[in-house]
């Protein structure tokens, strides 16, 4: 390879090697996962290929599953396959808890693939710091393909619309966004085909006396239309983004 340090690290750099900068080409080669951007430290990824050990899971007791699949991932061997029967009062969940990081920008990336059911997927980020509790959320609504920002007054407000996602079995598509814990405030959402700024808008806070913590959640709506099927993969939180 041209760039980084050679396997025997330790010795003078070749011609055509460089500084170790980054572990992008590394992680590529040994199918490690990585970021849609590769921006900010990864303190926390999920491919499931241990399981769903390292989640709790919640339905709305209709019928829907939440399982470890090798049929379909992004990167890997494994993803986590959800079924949501035809109902709209049906849900399906996965949610953690992880210890307070760092203050600073933080990112929450994932992915997924789905069949032509799907109305919407949320993400959560809420940080807990002891005397208040931040909340933080992203909705893509992609029947109407729109994404929605949870804001200060305690609502979805859209974001942006006329998202175009192409939807269809072993493409899966990323999405990303960024908070600034320092500040209290977005920064920016991504997914696979568009990028918006979201400097100027705020998360929703409220007095919680909670121990310092973060909670992560994915959330999925039933549709009385028809069986959702989709597909997880890829889940990444981030630290000293930009």
């Amino acid at each position: 390879m041209t760039h980084g340090a050679p396997d025997n690290y330790q010795v003078k750099p070749k011609l055509t090697t460089y500084t170790l900068q980054d572990m992008a080409e590394l992680a590529e080669r040994i199918g490690a996962i990585h970021s849609i951007d590769r921006l900010g430290d990864v303190i926390f990824n999920e491919n499931f290929k241990d399981g769903i050990c390292h989640w709790n899971t919640e339905t709305g007791g209709l019928g829907e599953t939440i399982e470890e699949c090798g049929n379909r991932s992004e990167q890997g061997g494994f993803s986590l396959k959800i079924l949501i029967p035809a109902n709209d009062d049906a849900y399906a969940e996965i949610y953690r808890a992880m210890p307070y990081p760092i203050e600073g920008k933080i990112g929450f990336e994932f992915c997924n693939t789905t069949n032509a059911y799907m109305k919407n997927i949320t993400a959560w980020l809420l940080f807990y710091t002891g005397s208040i509790k931040i909340v933080f959320g992203i909705k893509f609504d992609i029947t109407n393909e729109n994404i929605y920002y949870w804001n200060e007054g305690d609502d979805w407000v859209l974001l942006d619309e006329n998202v175009k996602i192409l939807w269809t079995w072993y493409l899966f598509h990323r999405q990303k966004f960024i908070v600034d814990l320092l500040a209290l405030e977005y920064v920016r959402h991504r997914t696979s085909t568009k990028t918006t700024n979201m400097s100027g808008k705020y998360p929703h806070t409220i007095n919680d006396d909670s121990k310092p913590h973060i909670y992560i959640e994915l959330y999925i709506n039933g549709n009385a239309d028809g069986i959702i099927e989709t597909y997880l993969d890829n889940i990444i939180i981030t630290q000293n983004e930009p």
